[in-house]
């Protein structure tokens, strides 16, 4: 059974927010498998985004230079690239 939201949240610092059930931060069920390449035909006619994640290449880190907390984070996502891109799927030519 779903309930909807209330609308005006209990909470004593956001009385005025929308009170969101914890469900509805997850992403809908995926519509296709990808060990399933058919799954895929049910997209045809349909817009969709497509979202890419390149590293390139940094140079190392020296090996016995200590990283701080703060440093962690800019060591492991330096080179990070992120591409998006909306596209309309068409159906697979027959032939």
């Amino acid at each position: 059974m779903h309930h909807e939201p209330p609308p005006v949240s209990p909470l004593p610092y956001f009385p005025n927010h929308l009170a969101y059930r914890p469900d509805s931060l997850f992403p809908p069920p995926s519509r296709f498998v990808a060990d399933n390449l058919s799954s895929l035909d049910g997209l045809a006619g349909e817009r969709v985004e497509v979202l890419t994640i390149i590293q390139m290449p940094t140079p190392p880190w020296p090996a016995e230079r200590q990283v701080s907390v703060e440093e962690e984070v800019i060591k492991e996502w330096s080179g990070i690239e992120l591409g998006m891109v909306r596209m309309d799927v068409s159906a697979a030519a027959d032939g």
